[in-house]
């Protein structure tokens, strides 16, 4: 499951885990033509050492994930199946 939720995003940032793009929760333009909330990240933050690390938020064990077609990194619960959307 991708995270797409603002607010938890945020969160995570500010606790050191990711560090967000800044096109993060603004809306762009999809390749289908549609325009989407970005809720992908621009990269780990200071708290790992890197994309393949997992961290754990809120009892909950979280990754970055890179999902087929796309250029930037998508914040994932582990184990969680892998959506090909982009």
């Amino acid at each position: 499951m991708v995270i797409r939720d603002l607010r938890v995003l945020k969160a995570m940032a500010r606790r050191g885990f990711i560090k967000l793009h800044d096109l993060t929760g603004k809306s762009v333009r999809h390749w289908t033509g549609l325009y989407v909330r970005a809720s992908f990240v621009d990269d780990v933050g200071p708290a790992l050492k890197g994309f393949w690390q997992s961290f754990e938020y809120k009892g909950t064990k979280f990754r970055l994930h890179y999902i087929e077609g796309c250029f930037h990194p998508f914040v994932m619960v582990e184990g969680s199946q892998v959506p090909s959307f982009c």
